[in-house]
């Protein structure tokens, strides 16, 4: 047999046929071109120019056109079937010196244009020996040309937010590819290009993120060795990448034995972690109400995003948190928010937020176990991608794992769930990004991007990629009232700070208040102060039956509750809907007496002392669920005035992260008191929050008038801004994965100057005029500086402040 590497070509010979199964599956005649390359070896007939030597081209070239003229009414099952009956036909020919003297094998190479919609062309590269052999020769390929795709690449945050084009060449080996299909016939599954094309468009446009060409290319070799089983060569072009030149790309070649390849399922360049050495509990073990209380849940650190638009949605949401509780340790909780729907957009509007967990499970056994808290608990019923819920839970980040099971889903486990970590499509959302900010250390990167929350959070804000998915980018923190079935709120949008500054009423039972003694005493007098309030437009009235005014005396729990309870019951009972239906707080530093205004009505706690003068009032909000207004305090009132010295944190486990662009407006002493009274207010909160208190509950007060003199409670109002994007970071002394975390975004600040002291020492008046000129030049710039909620005693006349402060500083008409 001649084995001259001497080449005879026909290239691009055109012809049409008859194909079965188009990229449209039906019956269609498509045109082709045909490339020969038949090994001889020339030397006899060139030596001689010897044209009886020679292979006669136009022959052959004749014979393939008269082969398909024949056959024009005949089909092919596809192009694999043309291409190996034209190539026995051409094998075969006798009229062209053509055999096994001349020549030792040919090349075919089949070109399609029109056979695949995406690719530029298909091409089948089939080699056959001149004489029959049982053994496959080499070389034998399919291969993809020119296939275009759509993902999010690159490093840069302008990357992240728009798709870019990259083009896709590959190649496979030709008899695997025929083997494989052959193989799958036989147990009835579908193997086709089609399939393979579908599976790496699918997965590059809708399902994968990448810094890296390196890592997608990677990624697509894995699908091609893994669910296909088939050797690859791979050629990806990165367009725009650089200016002046066309493309930037990779090529690289892979193939099959090698375990290691078929095991690997995490991509690219992170944390490279396996399911195999992520400790996994048994899922057919896991129990919804196992509270499983010898698990200390330290092993990974989760945060998962949680939505719902059906039903009681807040209910729907605390009962998912319960159960997730008994594979999981709660760390942190995000605010609630009112979120517009994205993508689907005829859909009721959903309540939002995320959650930080400490988990033993799995990866997929978390998922698993999510699934059963929508489908099982919260008999959640799955419409359509991206439509209405009553709970949807999401793993948004996973340790700083980068994962992705596409490749182990294949024919004979297609039950398996896929799962993409991190979330693929958690940057495009602010609904994810927002409430991630607040339970997220600052220093937290993705693990993908290598950029922190906040910066994806600004980038997506100042994109347009989010409108494109829905109508209104708005998300509204929402406090809601349990005795309104969590279906009454109060709401802050605090993106555009359009919120009408809230009034709260004050109503002191009291008989020795600094500035309302005695005024309250009578129930009939209390209860008509109650109504004048509520005709003056006030949004809460808060009720106090032990006064909290520097150098006071406490009175007995049951005497507080004596001067308390019949107000509260009173209004409840009026028979005016209006009066019966106002907002109550309850003004109290007792458990005992916090508990029992709920009972009777109240809606709010108000705790001028953090939780620090009873020990039982956080589990007392943890159980009622009611909104709770932090006051900043600092000893008890017989001893603050004395307390009023604040200084710079110095504890090294303790590290604040202040905004320094809220804080340019203030001097260093300014910033010294935001910061320390930040630092003790979020200490009180991990307290809080470690008992079961949820972020959506909290309203933060600085406690103007509590252990202040008179520039530290003016400093206070200018310190707003700042106060409002204070977070901490509280160190473990073990220094393991266990740091706490605590950030005042998208609280509400509620601020009380109504005739205090400071007032009338500045204006040089006593408590008899009521201060309250003084006491509306504070509310008016309250409101400036961003204050949400006021408390004041002349409701009526600060009523006319806010609405003009809501107009100068809120454009609020």
């Amino acid at each position: 047999m001649n084995t001259s590497a001497d080449k005879i070509f026909v290239n691009n010979l055109s012809f049409n046929a008859n194909i079965e199964n188009d990229s449209w599956n039906k019956k269609a005649n498509l045109p082709f071109k045909l490339s020969l390359q038949i090994s001889t070896n020339i030397n006899e007939s060139g030596k001689n120019d010897d044209l009886s030597k020679s292979i006669d081209y136009a022959i052959i070239s004749n014979n393939i056109l008269n082969y398909f003229n024949q056959n024009s009414e005949s089909s092919f099952i596809d192009e694999f079937d043309l291409l190996s009956k034209l190539s026995s036909n051409v094998i075969h020919q006798k009229n062209s010196n053509l055999n096994s003297n001349s020549c030792s094998s040919i090349e075919f190479k089949l070109t399609s244009f029109h056979s695949l919609i995406r690719p530029h062309n298909l091409q089948i590269v089939l080699n056959k020996p001149m004489v029959p052999t049982t053994s496959l020769l080499n070389n034998n390929t399919v291969i993809i040309n020119g296939l275009k795709l759509l993902t999010l690449i690159g490093y840069y945050d302008f990357e992240r937010i728009q798709k870019q084009y990259v083009s896709l060449d590959f190649s496979l080996d030709l008899n695997q590819f025929l083997f494989q299909r052959n193989l799958s016939q036989k147990s009835s599954k579908e193997y086709s290009l089609s399939i393979i094309l579908n599976k790496i468009i699918n997965y590059v446009e809708n399902d994968s993120f990448f810094i890296t060409i390196e890592a997608l290319i990677y990624s697509i070799s894995l699908i091609l060795l893994n669910t296909f089983n088939l050797d690859c060569k791979i050629n990806l072009s990165k367009l725009n990448a650089i200016c002046h030149s066309d493309s930037v790309g990779i090529e690289i070649k892979r193939s099959l034995p090698s375990n290691s390849i078929k095991n690997f399922n995490t991509i690219q360049n992170a944390q490279h972690t396996t399911p195999s050495n992520i400790i996994a509990t048994n899922i057919n073990n896991l129990k919804i109400n196992d509270t499983n209380k010898t698990n200390n849940f330290l092993d990974h650190t989760v945060y998962i995003s949680f939505g719902s638009n059906q039903g009681n949605q807040v209910q729907n949401i605390l009962i998912a948190l319960q159960h997730l509780q008994s594979q999981a340790q709660i760390i942190s909780l995000s605010s609630l928010y009112k979120t517009n729907p994205m993508y689907y957009l005829d859909q009721p509007s959903f309540i939002n937020g995320a959650v930080k967990i400490k988990t033993k499970l799995s990866p997929l056994h978390l998922l698993h176990f999510l699934k059963k808290i929508e489908y099982d608990i919260l008999q959640r019923v799955k419409y359509f991608d991206n439509g209405p819920r009553s709970i949807d839970l999401d793993i948004l980040l996973y340790d700083e794992l980068v994962f992705d099971n596409h490749n182990e889903i294949t024919h004979e486990n297609k039950s398996l769930d896929h799962l993409i970590l991190p979330h693929p499509r958690m940057l495009e959302r602010l609904f994810v990004l927002k409430p991630l900010l607040e339970i997220a250390d600052p220093t937290f990167l993705h693990p993908v991007t290598k950029k922190s929350i906040h910066s994806h959070l600004n980038t997506l804000r100042s994109s347009t990629l989010n409108k494109q998915f829905s109508e209104n980018e708005d998300l509204i923190n929402i406090i809601p009232f349990p005795r309104y079935d969590h279906k009454k709120f109060l709401s802050f949008n605090f993106n555009t700070n359009e919120n009408k500054t809230l009034i709260m009423g004050i109503i002191n039972t009291t008989p020795d208040s600094f500035s309302d003694a005695g005024l309250n005493l009578q129930l009939e007098k209390s209860f008509k102060n109650v109504e004048n309030m509520v005709y003056s437009g006030v949004d809460i009235i808060d009720i106090g039956g032990c006064s909290t005014r520097p150098g006071s005396k406490f009175v007995a729990p049951d005497e507080e509750l004596n001067r308390v309870l019949p107000l509260i019951e009173a209004i409840r009972l009026s028979k005016d809907e209006k009066v019966r239906n106002v907002l109550i707080s309850i003004d109290t530093f007792r458990a005992e007496v916090a508990l029992k205004s709920v009972q009777a009505g109240a809606d709010i706690i108000n705790d001028i002392s953090m939780g620090q003068f009873d020990d039982q009032m956080f589990n007392v909000v943890k159980e009622t669920g009611v909104p709770y207004i932090i006051g900043h305090t600092k000893g008890k009132p017989d001893e603050m005035s004395k307390l009023d010295t604040y200084t710079k944190n110095s504890d090294p486990m303790i590290i604040e992260h202040p905004s320094s662009e809220h804080q340019s407006n203030l001097i260093e002493e300014e910033k010294i008191l935001s910061d320390a009274i930040c630092k003790e207010l979020s200490l009180a909160l991990l307290k809080a929050y470690k008992v079961g208190v949820k972020k959506w509950q909290i309203i933060l007060d600085p406690g103007i008038g509590f252990a202040k003199n008179l520039k530290q409670n003016l400093s206070i109002m200018r310190a707003i801004p700042s106060i409002k994007n204070y977070s901490l970071t509280l160190k473990n002394k073990e220094n393991l994965d266990g740091n706490e975390f605590i950030s005042f975004k998208n609280l509400p600040i509620l601020l009380g100057t109504s005739r205090k002291r400071f007032i009338g020492t500045i204006t040089n008046e006593d408590i008899s005029n009521g201060r309250l000129l003084g006491t509306a030049a504070t509310v008016m710039a309250c409101i400036g500086f961003q204050s949400d909620i006021i408390r004041v005693h002349d409701v009526e006349s600060i009523k006319t402040i806010c609405l003009m402060g809501d107009a100068i500083y809120k454009n609020i008409l």
